[in-house]
């Protein structure tokens, strides 16, 4: 008799943390209950497990509250460096916008101008330098460009000449030994030749282009003014006048050329250079 027993109390001690529960049956759970008020074994178990469960259960019902809090805190964390990230993104790319659309509006306006002197030094890494300038007024213009070779000492002198009246236009070449002259020649603007990096946006396709082309801009200094820089991912470079949208300096490839213009400055009609 006391074998069987203690074969109860053995399945009533193992039933005990699920009657606690209250994961048992209506039947199992007046069975447990009967037991209990027969046995002060089971009975004193059962005090000491209601005692001790609970408090485990709420140690672990603590833990898991922590680890939450825990990793809600990092969630909101991460969430604000994902919103900052995002800020500085919108923020970096809305102040490239305004930049390439304010530097396309002065391009624009200096399309209209047709009064300007341009000058132009050119420093190339083989040694030879290249001094331009531009005489425009009224679509006729007047530009003498100048090489001067350091390796072989000789230099080479070309004017181009255009008259937009009479529509006559030539280019006279002069080396040491002499001089051509050749009819019909092209038109060189130092104010043209200066936009090889051209920044003007008339249209969405425009737009991409200069985002797909342009790997940075930003402000910077160069010869005491305030520009705006451009990074092609070719690796050329450009510094533009912020004020007037002018080319300060371009840097392609193994040339760095730097740019000066007086607006509006030539009173005088253009004259024919004597050959």
């Amino acid at each position: 008799m006391k074998m069987e027993n203690k074969t109860i109390c053995k399945v009533v001690q193992d039933l005990l943390p699920s009657y606690i529960e209250k994961l048992t049956s209506k039947e199992t759970n007046e069975y447990i209950e009967k037991h209990l008020n027969e046995c002060p074994d089971c009975q004193k178990i059962f005090e000491n497990m209601k005692e001790k469960l609970p408090q485990n259960n709420s140690e672990q019902a603590n833990e898991e509250i922590k680890y939450l809090k825990k990793f809600k805190n990092k969630l909101n964390i991460l969430k604000i460096v994902l919103l900052i990230i995002i800020a500085i993104i919108i923020v970096s790319f809305a102040s490239k916008l305004y930049m390439l659309f304010d530097i396309s509006s002065k391009t624009k306006e200096l399309d209209s101008v047709n009064n300007y002197y341009a000058k132009m030094h050119e420093y190339q890494s083989n040694g030879t330098t290249i001094i331009g300038e531009t005489y425009y007024k009224d679509d006729s213009s007047l530009t003498t460009i100048t090489s001067y070779f350091e390796n072989t000492n000789n230099s080479m002198k070309i004017t181009y000449y255009k008259n937009a009246q009479t529509n006559e236009k030539f280019n006279v070449i002069e080396l040491q030994n002499g001089q051509s002259k050749i009819e019909n020649g092209e038109v060189v603007d130092i104010g043209k030749y200066s936009r090889r990096i051209d920044v003007k946006i008339n249209s969405v396709n425009d737009l991409w282009n200069c985002l797909k082309d342009i790997k940075n801009i930003s402000l910077a200094k160069c010869n005491s003014k305030n520009c705006y820089f451009i990074e092609t991912y070719d690796g050329s470079q450009i510094y533009i006048e912020k004020e007037t949208g002018l080319p300060v300096r371009e840097i392609i490839r193994d040339t760095v050329a730097d740019y000066w213009y007086d607006l509006n400055s030539v009173e005088e009609q253009i004259i024919k250079p004597q050959i």
